[in-house]
């Protein structure tokens, strides 16, 4: 899988996975940044995770920085060091994957089932503009789109940049409409992970 050495999801991530493992937390154990997923995910994960990161789509995230703004003067980097780049969506992304991809273990679900939401914890954030929130009303106002619009557009396949997306998706055999269903937070599916007050997103912002 020919993902890129520094997509660092949040440093509790792998942590968390060792809670579903039943493995016993320590706060010193180290962070691998070179391999922020740990483990590669089985088989097919790994070729929908590949296929899905390596769009155009995607790697346009590894410029979009988590907090907007903020990110360039207050945050440090996942190593502690000031960093102009801080903490990006792709990354965000790559943490809510992995928070799907162990929910999915644990619930022994089935392959259709894990593509789905793995496809849609990768995705959830793939619309969002240069600076995130920080800018989304100039886009609003300017464009008449929010980050939600965009989401959906891109998934789909609406747009040039979708279209990347759209072809990962067909070619894994992932319901296109249903990954926007959840996405968007329509269907309270999965335990509402996708919908609720508490969800693989807002998880993963936590940690």
């Amino acid at each position: 899988m020919a993902l890129r050495s520094w997509y660092v999801p949040p440093m509790n991530m792998m942590q968390a996975s060792a809670v579903g493992q039943g493995e016993p937390l320590d706060a010193n154990d180290s962070y691998d940044f070179r391999n922020p997923l740990g483990q590669p995910p089985a088989s097919e994960d790994s070729a929908l995770l590949a296929s899905l990161t390596e769009t155009a789509a995607f790697r346009r995230l590894e410029g979009v920085s988590f907090l907007g703004a903020i990110n360039y003067s207050f945050v440090r980097g996942p190593d502690r060091s000031r960093s102009a780049t801080g903490y990006t969506r792709a990354q965000h992304s790559l943490g809510v994957f992995k928070l799907a991809l162990v929910y999915c273990e644990r619930r022994e679900l089935s392959p259709s089932e894990r593509r789905l939401i793995c496809a849609a914890a990768l995705l959830h954030d793939i619309g969002h503009p240069p600076f995130s929130h920080s800018m989304e009303s100039v886009w609003i106002d300017r464009f008449n789109i929010d980050h939600h619009d965009a989401t959906h557009d891109i998934i789909c396949g609406r747009t040039p940049l979708g279209r990347e997306v759209l072809e990962a998706l067909r070619t894994h055999h992932v319901d296109v409409e249903r990954v926007a269903e959840l996405v968007a937070g329509q269907v309270s599916d999965f335990d509402s992970f996708f919908s609720g007050p508490i969800t693989f997103d807002t998880i993963d912002c936590q940690l």
